[in-house]
C-alpha cells in the first residue's frame, strides 16, 4: 500500500516538475513556485495517475520476482518513460496530430525511478 501511494502522489507531482524544467530549461524552477504551478497540477495528477500506477505494478512485480535494487530501478524507470507515451499514443492516430519528442518519456522515467527508490528506503508501513 505504501507504494502504490508513494507513487501516485510523489510521481505525477515529480513528473510535472520535470516537464517544466525540461520545457523552460532551468526558467522553469521560477515556474515551481508560481501560481501557473498550482493551477496545472491537477491536470498532472490526471494525466499522471495512469502511468504512475502503471510503473507502480511493474516496481511490485519486479521486487516480488527478486530483482535488486539497481536493476530494478532502471527498469521501473524504462516502464515509465514507456508508460508515458500511452498517453500520447491517441494523439498519434490523430488527423491532425500535435508534435512531440521523445524527451517527454523522461518526465515519466524519472518519476518512476525516484518512486522505486522512495518505496524501497522509505521507513516500514
Amino acid at each position: 500500500m505504501k507504494r502504490f501511494s508513494i507513487f501516485l502522489i510523489v510521481g505525477p507531482i515529480l513528473g510535472y516538475v520535470v516537464l517544466l524544467i525540461m520545457s523552460d530549461g532551468l526558467k522553469g524552477i521560477s515556474v515551481i513556485f508560481g501560481v501557473g504551478f498550482l493551477l496545472l497540477l491537477p491536470f498532472a495528477f490526471i494525466f499522471g495517475l495512469v502511468p504512475a500506477l502503471i510503473a507502480a505494478v511493474a516496481d511490485l512485480v519486479l521486487e516480488r520476482s527478486g530483482v535488486m535494487s539497481v536493476r530494478r530501478w532502471f527498469t521501473t524507470g524504462v516502464i515509465g518513460y514507456l508508460a508515458t507515451y500511452i498517453l500520447i499514443l491517441n494523439n498519434y492516430f490523430a488527423e491532425s496530430a500535435l508534435s512531440f519528442t521523445y524527451g517527454m518519456g523522461l518526465t515519466g522515467a524519472v518519476a518512476a525511478v525516484a518512486c522505486s527508490w522512495l518505496s524501497e528506503r522509505g521507513p516500514a508501513a
